[in-house]
């Protein structure tokens, strides 16, 4: 009895790692689809010719 009140428990804790880590993830997620983003509007060079916005990615701007 004493080996499956362990094993329970121990078991409980790794579901509660595993959600700890799933909810950590989507908050990572949500913060990373909250970032703002690059100029979406077309960019002038010096000569006047249009340009397209430089995009970054969330690991270019780290």
């Amino acid at each position: 009895m004493q080996a499956l009140t362990i094993a329970q428990r121990e078991w409980n804790q790794q579901l509660r790692r595993e959600r700890q880590e799933a909810q950590h993830r989507a908050s990572l997620a949500r913060a990373a689809q909250s970032r703002p983003r690059a100029h979406s509007l077309p960019l002038t060079n010096a000569a006047g010719h249009t340009e397209a916005p430089l995009e970054t990615t969330p690991a270019e701007s780290e």
